[in-house]
């Protein structure tokens, strides 16, 4: 699986869903649950690529998910999460990724104890710095003979290691927390109408993905998200290989910014062997399950049959440039 396609799924399904989602805890709920698939499904994937030459494109799109997941979790505050991006730092192959999460968890941390601080009452702050001092005094008085000249001689060697990764940090470009936090306020005030994708990813064992279909009167309805213009639709495509193009009924333009006078026009055969006129569009991207193509040219087509049943049909276009499985039984796509 393409490890580049796999984090943008995944970004664009949390950030989808998080536009939806109001209530604190669900919200907190479903990024814990994205920096598991980051860990189970992500960091496999980054592990195997290790040592090939597109290496850094692949390490740059782990980094920016991770950031994704993080920022909205540290905007939170929530005791929890410091706890889940520690677990997620140490079981990070990448060394630059580790030190990037450690960091979050870090930042999660002293946040909350900064708040921790201001709520306590003048009384109980003083009695606890009191008991601080006295208990540093004892420990200085007993251990100062033996821990002195270590530390002395440690303090520089600590000083020149932090400095030295702070450069190197700086010099490899990374983006302050503060510039990440702005980015992902931006993205926020995408338009309402946006809709979350269908088929949340499960991730089995083996590293696969898995979306969730409905199968209705022998035909596979495949959750499909539209972006274009800044704004996104959900819609269910019937997965057809037989169709050489994805399609889509001409009613989905009016959901979306298309400007249907650029539009290309064509002709279109349909599955009862009629033609049909139809218009060529370049949509933003178009995402199925871990997969996101942008952009990508889709066909309009009119409709007429019963309203509601499905929006169009996925075809070869998409299909042929993945494996993928089908299970009829249980509901599902099985994506490798």
């Amino acid at each position: 699986m393409d490890l580049e396609h796999l984090c943008g799924g995944i970004k664009e399904r949390v950030a989808l869903e998080l536009r939806e989602i109001t209530e604190g805890s669900t919200r907190q709920e479903l990024l814990l649950a994205a920096l598991t698939d980051v860990e189970r499904v992500v960091f496999p994937a980054l592990a195997q690529a290790e040592g090939r030459q597109e290496y850094r494109a692949l390490q740059d799109a782990v980094l920016d998910l991770v950031s994704s997941i993080a920022i909205p979790l540290i905007k939170a505050g929530d005791r929890d999460a410091g706890a889940a991006l520690a677990e997620l730092a140490a079981a990070c192959p990448d060394a630059m990724i580790r030190r990037k999460i450690s960091g979050y968890a870090l930042e999660l941390s002293t946040q909350h104890e900064a708040r921790e601080r201001r709520c306590a009452s003048p009384a109980k702050t003083a009695a606890g710095f009191a008991g601080l001092v006295a208990v540093a005094a004892v420990m200085f008085f007993l251990l100062w003979p033996y821990a002195a000249p270590e530390q002395v001689a440690l303090a520089p060697a600590q000083r020149a290691a932090v400095e030295g990764e702070d450069r190197g940090e700086a010099q490899a470009g990374e983006v302050a927390p503060s510039q990440e936090w702005e980015g992902e306020r931006r993205e926020a005030q995408l338009s309402s109408r946006e809709e979350r994708t269908a088929g949340a990813l499960t991730p089995p064992p083996n590293g696969e993905v898995v979306t969730k279909v409905r199968v209705v009167d022998n035909q596979v309805l495949v959750p499909v998200t539209i972006r274009h213009g800044g704004q996104a639709v959900r819609l269910e495509l019937v997965l057809d290989t037989g169709a050489t193009r994805t399609a889509l009924h001409e009613s989905v333009a009016s959901r979306l910014p298309i400007d249907l006078r650029s539009a290309g026009n064509a002709q279109a055969e349909l599955a009862d062997g009629r033609v049909v006129r139809s218009k060529i569009v370049r949509v933003d991207a178009v995402v199925v399950g871990p997969h996101v193509h942008a952009p990508m040219e889709v066909e309009l087509i009119s409709y007429s049959g019963s309203a509601g049943m499905h929006d169009g049909l996925l075809g070869m276009d998409f299909l042929r440039r993945h494996r993928y499985q089908l299970d009829m039984e249980h509901e599902s796509i099985r994506w490798f």
